[in-house]
């Protein structure tokens, strides 16, 4: 019996003197926040998401606080997240502002390339206690990178976000660096803002060899419209259409999107 005492002062010791602090919860304000929670195990910590939250399907289970230009501050006051984090951009300085007034942290991640968004993983790794996945993660990254770069041949090319108006990837966007290590050199690379509307004429003048566009971003119908405009003033023009969400969301699925825009390149 006293063995059993002693067993038992020694198993509850920890909890009486050593209490372990409460878990930390999150609420993500961008997809992309959301993917990267899932892909290093972290999801458990995650309270709140923003709209949408289609990926994996395990995120459409956790409750919306938010979607774009719409926040419900007294949803996420009532569930106290120790922090929310987004992307910069993805809301208004005024938006987040309201948060902060709440005493809810929030953190902003830059993301202007690849670098930034492993430099976003290995954060949230930190944040939940998962470093080791969070840092196995970036090495995926890493070589990945490295399979996507080999064997690349220079094209210069355009990446259309929008048509109406049109809306084209520019200078220190996260998409300028994905085109580029897929071997696309962006015509209007050194051109800023980071998304800007450029006129047809302008796109005409820059001779691009590829356009690239987020397929279901864009109505296919307008696409069409647009890729046989242009198509009439250069010759050869190849099209190439990604999956949105894979090239749209700067998570690990980025590496998917980039096989695929290399792959549809080399096809000729």
């Amino acid at each position: 019996m006293r063995r059993f005492f002693v067993a038992l002062f020694l198993l509850i010791t920890p909890i009486l003197f050593f209490p372990q602090s409460p878990q930390n919860k999150f609420i993500s304000l961008s997809p992309s926040i959301t993917e990267i929670f899932f892909e290093i195990g972290a999801e458990d910590s995650l309270v709140g998401v923003i709209f949408p939250n289609n990926y994996p399907e395990k995120a459409s289970k956790k409750e919306i606080v938010a979607s774009y230009g719409n926040i419900n501050y007294e949803r996420i006051f009532a569930l106290k997240p120790s922090e929310c984090l987004t992307i910069e951009g993805m809301q208004s300085s005024e938006e987040l502002k309201r948060i902060r007034n709440m005493n809810i942290n929030v953190v902003e991640y830059k993301m202007e390339n690849i670098y930034d968004l492993c430099k976003a993983i290995k954060d949230i790794g930190i944040k939940t206690n998962r470093e080791k996945t969070a840092e196995e993660q970036i090495l995926t990254i890493k070589n990945e990178l490295e399979e996507i770069s080999k064997d690349i041949k220079k094209n210069r090319g355009i990446l259309v976000v929008g048509l109406d108006p049109i809306v084209v990837v520019g200078k220190g966007s996260f998409l300028n660096d994905v085109l580029k290590k897929c071997g696309v050199e962006n015509v209007f690379e050194n051109t800023s803002p980071s998304y800007f509307s450029p006129s047809f004429e302008m796109m005409i003048e820059k001779k691009p060899e590829i356009v690239i566009f987020p397929k279901g971003e864009i109505k296919e119908n307008k696409i069409n419209e647009f890729t046989e405009k242009m198509k009439k003033f250069i010759s050869p023009l190849k099209i190439v259409e990604v999956d949105a969400d894979l090239i749209m969301r700067p998570s690990l699925r980025i590496l998917e999107g980039m096989k695929q825009i290399k792959m549809q390149i080399k096809k000729g």
